[in-house]
């Protein structure tokens, strides 16, 4: 008889982390049950965090299975905004390092008006620098 044991040790990694936890005796089985359905669907997606493989997980071990066709439309919901937020912040994270480019040329251009007006090309030298970063 196999285990569904987690691989690991001696050379064989199981491709996700994991850890020890206590909890209640009565528990253990449900545990057990969750922690097998989750080493099975784990190859079937590329991402071990991934929502829809933890929705998945927990599916499998619902008592009566539920109503299939509208927890499956929720879990597709749930992953759908959750694509939409990860996309949302990618774009403000854009925006952050915008923010930053204009942050640094309005220091240089402060830099520029403590120059005193016979420095020569100096001044031309720092809000030709300012404006690079701001153009970027």
């Amino acid at each position: 008889m196999t285990s569904d044991l987690a691989k690991g040790g001696r050379g064989k990694r199981a491709p996700y982390e994991s850890t020890h936890y206590r909890l209640p005796v009565p528990l253990k089985p449900i545990a057990e049950e969750m922690a097998a359905n989750y080493r099975q669907l784990v190859s079937e997606y590329t991402d071990p965090e991934d929502p829809a493989l933890i929705a998945a997980t927990l599916q499998a071990i619902a008592p009566g299975g539920g109503n299939q066709v509208e927890e499956n439309q929720q879990v597709k919901e749930l992953l759908e905004d959750y694509q939409q937020m990860q996309s949302q912040l990618e774009e403000l994270q854009q925006r952050v390092e915008k923010l930053k480019g204009v942050n640094q040329a309005i220091g240089i251009l402060k830099n520029a008006l403590t120059l005193r007006a016979n420095s020569g090309g100096a001044i031309k030298e720092q809000i030709r620098e300012a404006l690079v970063l701001l153009l970027e």
